[in-house]
């Protein structure tokens, strides 16, 4: 039977698994001399990461696909809203990324400009396909999968922090954490895993156009003007970013009532009867706490890391 114990085991075993598997993964390259671009690191990394546990969680507990992920197809309309709920909802989480580096190194926007001297079809299958197909099996599939018979919002914030804490870099994990328990939630009133894959899909590669199309912009304009274009005040970003994320979120919102509308009866409601055992008495055995010792292990572990991380 799944639970949430089971859930917060799972991912304190991934983080685990991720430190030493990287570690691996880096002594193998200096060991083997093995040349890899920056586009093979990121979908090779993707895999040991996240696809090689997901098949490891399927064949230890015994399920089917079916079992594990939410596999209902997605109506026309629903990924129309999705689509665009993915590209209005991204000036609100610049601004979180932006207000993120402040306080610590943003090392994604070094790697996206890197990404610039690849084509963009590259970068978008190394940072758009590959983790909205194997982050997803992860989180909005096994995770989930355990969480089922909890509230939907106690299920979407453990799975949005989790996710967060799981790109182990702080700059991204607020952002992060608030894009998982989006996901969750759009999943949850689709019934379908399809729809955090098309999100997660619009959002990453969206921002890898939009970092091309940015550096090709200023590269251009470097040239014409054969000086360097001056980068603007952080305060000035903060405040476009402020501005313009202010007047989406009500579209978002309007957009998202007309999500959830568009699949009423396609998600579970809570506090049904499931195997003749009610949600809340489930609530009351020790399997079904959130916050046991596993899910402090994560906690623990993430606050450790980067103690550590900033110490040396």
């Amino acid at each position: 039977m799944t639970s949430p114990s089971r859930g917060n085991k799972l991912v304190l075993y991934l983080l685990l698994y991720k430190l030493i598997m990287n570690y691996l993964f880096i002594g193998a390259i200096i060991v083997f001399e093995l040349q890899l671009n920056l586009i093979a690191l990121i979908i090779t990394s993707q895999i040991l990461n996240f696809f090689l546990p997901f098949i490891a969680y399927k064949i230890i507990t015994k399920q089917k696909f079916s079992e594990i992920l939410d596999l209902k197809p997605l109506n026309v309309k629903s990924v129309i809203l999705i689509i665009c709920m993915s590209i209005v909802i991204q000036p609100a989480m610049m601004f979180v990324s932006a207000i993120s580096s402040i306080f610590v190194t943003n090392d994604i926007a070094a790697i996206m400009q890197q990404l610039t001297v690849f084509p963009v079809f590259l970068s978008i299958v190394a940072i758009g396909v590959a983790p909205s197909l194997f982050e997803e099996l992860m989180f909005r599939g096994a995770l989930h999968n355990e969480y089922r018979k909890v509230d939907i919002k106690k299920a979407a914030l453990v799975n949005g922090l989790f996710f967060g804490i799981m790109h182990m870099n702080l700059q991204q994990f607020v952002y992060a954490a608030l894009l998982g328990v989006l996901l969750t939630y759009f999943m949850h009133y689709t019934g379908s895993i399809f729809a955090a894959m098309l999100s997660h899909f619009v959002i990453n590669s969206s921002q890898v156009m939009l970092g091309h199309f940015s550096f090709q912009q200023i590269a251009y304009m470097e040239y014409t003007m054969a000086e360097p274009i001056p980068e603007p005040s952080m305060l000035a970003t903060l405040t476009f970013l402020a501005i313009f994320a202010s007047l989406l979120i009500p579209l978002f919102i309007f957009l998202f009532r007309e999500f959830v509308d568009a699949n009423q009866g396609n998600h579970i409601p809570v506090n049904i009867e499931d195997d003749g055992v009610t949600l809340k008495l489930e609530k009351g055995l020790s399997s079904y706490k959130i916050n046991n010792w596993a899910f402090k292990g994560v906690v623990i572990y993430f606050v450790l890391y980067f103690a550590i991380d900033s110490f040396f």
